[in-house]
């Protein structure tokens, strides 16, 4: 007779054990936000070059091979950087971060454990002759851990993937890890962000249970992003004109009559963008005679150069003059103002204010009085002035005095408002200023 065997194994405790560990989450890259590049840097290395690199993010860990085997880690991301050489391609200035850290796999007995945090002073600049570490503005974010799972019809969630702080307030943008619906790790959507850790995935049909191994994400690449404001030269301000002069002699009154004397006011200071106002007319009315002599009018603004224009400066404003009626007058002595100055354009680094446009001076009045000083202007044969808004002179009152002759000071025209590149000390663009008023002076003999 023949003896048949047969061997059946039969499982301890009724029941198949099911196992999954999922990786870990890669971590985000550290990051430059809002850094700003120094001026100079910019400014001396004109006709260079500025090379930007956003760096490939890591790549996800594989899955293992086989049921029990480990899974690889994820790789780590590189650096990005922004690098400026100059005309004969020498590497002057640039700036790197780092990538973030990788996520770690699964081994067969315990989940990937997260990528660690990418410390902010693992950044670089280049400091003219070397790299040398810096702050960057923000760390490069942990990713989470994996997790294990025994239960065959829910798999171990993989770790998120650090978020990275790249344009947001908060970190956000690092990849969902793989779950029960999807084994693999999702990449991460936002610059910088790790990617998610992948896990294993089961399903059960009937009697039987398929395992699906997924892989981790990818971290998503860095950016090297220059934003710049086209800087475009604005205009100054011209000058005021300078109020006429007259002297009037022999005029003969009555005693008990009136006789009207108007004394005008310089003209207002324009505002920023506006034209200065003209100066009053002062005048002297004896019986059916009236003598009037101009202000000077005010100066005008300029048009700031843009796309579409050109940079035109302001005009300075026409100078006062004496009627006609003074003019014929027999024994008159008289003189009118000049003209108010034009504003003009400043060098780069004239006082060292990086270049600008300078408010034209105010016209000289009538007695030679000279006008204001306009903002930014600098001439010690005329006046000093280096703020942005214009200066008046200042007006001395006429006092009084027996000698005919000795007349005070005023009539003269304000200064145009100027305009300075250099934001730090001179961040916003001058006004203009007022002119001085006018005066009448009498004086009498008793025959």
């Amino acid at each position: 007779s023949t003896l048949r065997l047969f061997v059946r194994c039969v499982l301890e405790g009724g029941a198949e054990t099911f196992n999954s560990f999922a990786g870990g989450g890669g971590g985000g890259a550290p990051s430059f936000t809002n850094y700003v590049i120094p001026s100079d840097i910019i400014t001396s290395n004109i006709g260079g070059t500025i090379k930007m690199y956003a760096a490939i993010g890591g790549g996800g860990g594989a899955a293992g091979t086989s049921s029990g085997s480990n899974a690889s880690s994820g790789s780590s991301g590189s650096a990005s950087y922004v690098e400026i050489y100059d005309s004969d391609g020498i590497l002057k200035w640039g700036l790197r971060a780092s990538g973030g850290n990788a996520g770690k796999g699964a081994t067969s007995t315990n989940f990937g454990s997260g990528a660690s945090l990418k410390d902010k002073s693992t950044c670089q600049i280049y400091n003219g002759s070397s790299w040398v570490y810096t702050s960057c503005t923000y760390d490069g974010l942990k990713g989470d851990d994996g997790a294990s799972s025994t239960d065959s019809t829910a798999a171990a969630n993989g770790g998120v993937g650090g978020g990275s702080m790249y344009n947001t307030s908060t970190s956000s943008g690092g990849g969902q890890g793989g779950s029960n619906s999807h084994e693999n790790g999702y990449d991460a959507t936002n610059w910088g962000a790790g990617g998610g850790g992948g896990t294993v995935r089961f399903t059960t049909s009937g009697s039987t249970t398929t395992a699906y191994k997924g892989k981790g994400g990818s971290g998503k690449n860095g950016v090297a992003e220059i934003t710049y404001d086209i800087m475009y030269p604005a205009a100054g301000g011209g000058g005021g004109g300078g109020g006429a002069f007259a002297h009037i002699k022999d005029i003969t009154v009555t005693a008990g009559n009136t006789y009207t004397l108007r004394v005008a006011a310089g003209g207002n200071a324009g505002g920023t963008g506006a034209n200065g106002i003209d100066g009053g007319t002062t005048s002297a009315t004896f019986g059916s005679v009236t003598y009037s002599l101009s202000g000077g009018k005010g100066g005008l603004i300029g048009t700031s150069q843009s796309d579409t224009a050109s940079l035109v400066q302001g005009t300075g404003g026409a100078k006062g003059i004496v009627s006609t009626n003074v003019s014929d007058t027999s024994g008159l002595k008289f003189k009118n103002g000049s003209d108010g100055f034009n504003a003009g354009t400043l060098a780069t680094d004239a006082l060292n204010i990086y270049g600008g446009s300078y408010g034209g001076n105010g016209g000289t009045s009538g007695i030679d009085t000279i006008g204001g000083c306009g903002g930014l202007f600098n001439d010690s044969n005329i006046c000093t002035n280096t703020n942005v808004s214009a200066t008046s002179v200042p007006y001395n009152t006429v006092i009084n005095v027996l000698n005919a002759s000795d007349y005070g000071s005023a009539g003269a025209g304000g200064g145009g408002g100027g305009w300075s590149e250099n934001t730090t000390f001179y961040p916003t663009p001058g006004s203009g200023s007022a002119g001085q008023d006018g005066y009448i002076y009498l004086y009498w003999s008793e025959y």
